[in-house]
């Protein structure tokens, strides 16, 4: 896992942010699929990040209505191109 931020990062700071956001949602769908009524957020600092936030949850749950469908979402998420996938 930390050798996929630290690829991420080395690519640029916003690119590794953006990839952070998005495997958030992504996150947030699965817990709500798996039945959580909530969530406890940390780590978001500003409406920007908050908004950004809420447009990938709007796109991820557009995307994915199962569990099924969320674990390949989840393990591409920590994929970069020509590097092996991180397995949790």
């Amino acid at each position: 896992m930390l050798k996929a931020l630290a690829a991420e990062a080395a690519i640029s700071e916003d690119h590794a942010h953006l990839r952070c956001i998005d495997r958030l949602a992504l996150q947030i769908v699965g817990l709500r699929l798996m039945g959580y009524a909530g969530i406890h957020l940390s780590g978001v600092h500003t409406p920007d990040e908050l908004v950004a936030l809420e447009q990938r949850i709007s796109i991820w749950v557009s995307q994915i209505d199962s569990l099924k469908q969320w674990q390949p979402a989840w393990e591409a998420s920590w994929h970069l191109d020509g590097q092996r996938c991180s397995h949790f």
